[in-house]
């Protein structure tokens, strides 16, 4: 897919029935323009007895690790989860993610700093209940930040 922006992605065709693919199109979008990542793939639910195909989108360790879960996209090699939600969400929302994917992506509809966010990145990466969370990718208004476990 090429956005009018001339950002390139994929979208699986299955991602057309999604009600949240609007959303998570310009979540990879604003992830490529701004460099974050290079390849994205914006990948569909499968259904928990499809164990070859999503072994196949997902890997074959993520389907041992999460029977249940689905990522919403596949981006320089890694499973990422996007959600959108408030500032004061932020945490919530990083634990759902983080119970999805290695890496979070967090669209914050609200206007938080940069030295908010990194403090907050340092305390959720020290919490016990998200121990596979290797990136936080928070994206507030035009700027998206990233943090690194």
């Amino acid at each position: 897919k090429i956005t009018a922006s001339g950002v390139k992605y994929k979208e699986h065709f299955l991602c057309l029935k999604e009600p949240e693919t609007v959303e998570n199109s310009k979540i990879v979008e604003a992830l490529v323009k701004n460099k974050v990542v290079k390849e994205a793939t914006l990948l569909p639910r499968i259904h928990t007895n499809e164990t070859v195909l999503r072994e196949r989108y997902y890997g074959k360790e993520y389907q041992i690790r999460q029977k249940t879960k689905c990522p919403d996209c596949m981006a320089d090699g890694n499973l990422l989860e996007f959600k959108s939600t408030k500032a004061s969400h932020l945490s919530k929302n990083v634990l759902k993610a983080s119970q999805q994917a290695d890496i979070a992506v967090i669209k914050c509809t609200d206007v938080v700093s940069k030295p908010y966010l990194e403090r907050f990145a340092k305390w959720q990466f020290s919490l016990d209940d998200r121990p596979n969370l290797k990136k936080i990718i928070v994206m507030t208004g035009k700027d998206v930040h990233v943090f690194v476990k």
